[in-house]
């Protein structure tokens, strides 16, 4: 679990705000939330001779921000908090193979993780959809 308050220590230089970049002494530092947290378990047990089943479960969360220093700011975009979950399934040898099948986003989260305001529009980077996959690995 991590608590951030980071703000401005000063107002940002003048020539910074001209550009459009608004901040004051106290604003909240953008994409930084306040809150996060993240937790993963992993389970393993002999199936036989070197092989290792295994099942692994992570989970985080971030809490929401903002695109800007301050609400004034013309391209300010909201960031709400969000969750992903992911898990994995698997078995593993000795000599350092493993395969396994996993998921990830398993609650389909659509989260703004950044945006980039422009008179274009607004972008925004988000997390992939609910994935499936199966994973070959091979020590060398």
């Amino acid at each position: 679990v991590t608590y951030v308050d980071s703000k401005l220590a000063q107002d940002l230089p003048t020539a910074v705000a001209a550009a459009g970049t608004i901040g004051r002494k106290g604003d909240r530092v953008p994409l930084t939330p306040r809150w996060s947290a993240s937790a993963s378990a992993e389970y393993e047990t002999p199936v036989w001779g070197d092989v290792t089943g295994y099942a692994q479960a992570r989970i985080s969360y971030k809490g929401d921000s903002y695109s800007t220093f301050n609400r004034a700011t013309t391209f300010d975009t909201y960031l709400p908090d969000y969750t992903l979950i992911g898990g994995q399934i698997g078995i593993r040898g000795g000599s350092g193979w493993e395969v396994s099948i996993y998921g990830e986003n398993l609650g389909n989260e659509v989260p703004y993780l950044g945006v980039v305001p422009s008179l274009d529009g607004t972008p925004n980077f988000t997390a992939r959809p609910r994935t499936f996959g199966l994973r070959l690995r091979s020590g060398i």
